[in-house]
């Protein structure tokens, strides 16, 4: 059982926001705290970035898809 505390601050409005966050994670692997880790952080620096090049460079956000009756005229 591997338990992983985040801490986030973004800078908005002059002010500084702080977040945190607890997630758990199950392996059978046999791994120092460090190797874990580095596999999580990889991890997640691999789904921030897929994020940005949806959001920014497709527009994802943006989209309107997502609203009644798109889903189902786009599919």
């Amino acid at each position: 059982m591997i338990q992983v505390k985040s801490e986030r601050q973004v800078f908005t409005h002059h002010m500084i926001e702080v977040t945190t966050e607890t997630r758990y994670y199950i392996s059978s692997l046999s791994e120092t705290a460090e190797a874990f880790a580095s596999r999580i952080r990889g991890y997640w620096g691999v789904e921030n970035k897929v994020h940005y090049v949806r959001d920014v460079t497709q527009g994802e956000d943006a989209s309107r898809i997502r609203t009644t009756p798109l889903p189902q005229i786009f599919a």
